[in-house]
């Protein structure tokens, strides 16, 4: 982003085609856009180190600390992303699974069957309704999006309940985390319940470059300053990063989106 605030151009309506014969002339369509908006909203993290603990540490805890940093800004992107509710704790972003639990989104989720309120319980004719569920535009780029809990009591469980493993796959397991033919992405900030756990959202699955936008103002950067904690003798370490995210096609009552969502039995 290189303004506060960024409207990236969305597809509306499509040009349309059409037939000609010789010597006459082809029909004129308009495609039509509309924009997304993204307006940074800045992270920060605060913390403080003594002078002669940054003095003796044999190891850089500077390093370590911008680290921790780095990995919380992760998180926190993934946690407003996915499961936002717009407050302004959370930079008034609305995540994924708030917006398909809504009732503005009600085509782009597929409930569970009957009485398989938990990860222990659901079956392959869930997966297989939920991917049912996505337009075919979609379908190139869709990946699975669940928590690694939820991975292994619902989607491993039924690949080894299938049969014909032998004992090297079962031990080394898969290479590349694959389920139905896609990709396995996992994040941890997603449902991982044991248990029954009444309609709340297992997993996601579609193409999330088209369902979102994720606009970065300023990336991750770390300042240090030994004047905001002088009278501590200690070092102030300051991380900040400004950034949007924008879920801004996932369907409505009638058509789903490029993501679509399975949901546990409400009993």
């Amino acid at each position: 982003m290189s303004t506060e605030t960024l409207t990236v151009p969305r597809s509306v309506t499509d040009l349309t085609a059409y037939f000609v014969s010789q010597g006459n002339d082809t029909t004129a369509s308009q495609a039509t856009f509309d924009g997304v908006q993204l307006v940074a909203k800045e992270l920060a993290a605060l913390t403080r180190l003594p002078y002669d603990l940054a003095e003796d540490a044999i190891i850089d805890l500077a390093a370590l600390l911008a680290t921790s940093m780095a990995f919380s800004f992760a998180k926190k992107e993934d946690q407003v992303g996915f499961n936002g509710t717009g407050l302004s704790t959370e930079g008034g972003i609305q995540g994924i699974t708030t917006l398909l639990l809504d009732s503005s989104h009600t085509a782009g989720k597929i409930a569970a069957g009957a009485t398989r309120t938990s990860f222990e319980t659901l079956n392959l004719l869930d997966f297989h309704s939920t991917m049912a569920k996505l337009p075919q535009y979609a379908m190139a780029g869709a990946k699975w999006y669940i928590s690694s809990f939820g991975y292994a009591t619902s989607m491993q469980r039924l690949e080894y309940a299938a049969g014909g493993n032998t004992a090297p796959i079962i031990a080394n397991g898969v290479p590349v985390q694959m389920y139905l033919g896609y990709p396995v992405v996992i994040s941890q900030v997603l449902n991982a319940t044991a248990g029954a756990d009444a309609s709340k959202i297992a997993c996601l699955f579609g193409d999330l470059k088209m369902a979102s936008s994720l606009g970065a103002r300023r990336e991750f950067r770390i300042d240090s300053s030994r004047e905001r904690y002088f009278e501590f003798r200690q070092i102030g370490i300051q991380g900040t990063q400004r950034f949007d995210i924008n879920n801004h096609d996932l369907g409505d009552t009638t058509d789903a989106g490029p993501i679509v969502a399975l949901q546990k039995a409400a009993s």
